[in-house]
């Protein structure tokens, strides 16, 4: 059975659940103290709040495009190995990015193209907020390139450059997505997209493009879109409305290695 459908069979068991535990509760609350009523009353409404949870689970993440305003754009295609975080990819044939030994990291940019996907929240903070995201991503970008590449200022033989766009965010439901873990078809859902390695419901994710080139003659060897974002199990990655982002920054910066050979 596809991921997809495993996701829709608990869903409709979750909210069977859920209306079993209600009708339940509601029928004892007749034959109980007020005492015990109203903790009846709070414990409906947690079940109630869990199964709205539930219920988005099956609900669509943005999905990645080839962002038209890229200088890349023309040269990137459908990747067809796809892993789930790599959707559009261009590589010159027979490119070995292991011969530089040099980074140059350009200071990263935020799109501003009609396809960017910053969600409605992080659009209503103003440019500040995806601000926030991109001096992250720089630091944890330079944090790890500076851990197999000598990082210089000006192009070299043994340089590339590499130029990093973020171009969306998704940000998490805070109280959602940690009512959600109370539910027991999300704690099968989220450890089998932990086992997949696909994206939570209620999670919030980062995308990105990379072009790198050679820094002398700035000919593009490889470019790629990426959508980061952390463990279906990750308690940390739930606290605050960009912590999943973050968390999804920092993978990135460990698959910008693997993309470079490391």
């Amino acid at each position: 059975m596809a991921l997809s459908d495993l996701r829709s069979h608990l869903m409709v068991l979750t909210w069977v659940e859920c209306v079993a535990r209600v009708h339940t509760h509601r029928r004892a609350r007749l034959c109980h103290s007020p005492k015990r009523r109203m903790n009846t009353f709070h414990l409906q409404a947690r079940v109630l709040l869990v199964c709205a949870a539930a219920a988005t689970l099956a609900a669509c993440s943005s999905s990645p495009t080839s962002y038209q305003g890229l200088a890349s754009a023309s040269q990137l295609q459908k990747n067809s190995h796809d892993d789930g975080h790599v959707p559009f990819l261009y590589e010159v044939p027979g490119v070995d990015l292991t011969r530089y030994s040099a980074v140059i990291l350009d200071p990263v940019t935020i799109y501003s193209g009609p396809d960017a996907q910053f969600d409605s929240t992080l659009r209503g903070a103003g440019p500040e907020g995806r601000q926030t995201i991109a001096d992250y991503m720089q630091q944890q970008f330079t944090t790890k390139l500076a851990t197999k590449y000598t990082l210089i200022q000006a192009p070299a033989p043994d340089a590339m450059r590499v130029h990093v766009t973020l171009t969306g965010v998704e940000s998490n439901t805070p109280v959602l997505s940690m009512l959600a873990q109370l539910s027991p078809a999300s704690v099968v859902i989220n450890g089998a997209m932990t086992a997949a390695d696909k994206q939570e419901s209620l999670s919030g994710s980062v995308t990105y493009a990379v072009e790198i080139r050679d820094s002398e003659t700035n000919a593009l060897l490889r470019a790629f879109v990426s959508k980061q974002y952390p463990w279906a199990e990750d308690p940390l990655a739930r606290v605050g409305s960009y912590a999943a982002a973050r968390a999804g920054v920092r993978n990135g910066a460990d698959a910008l290695l693997a993309q470079l050979g490391h």
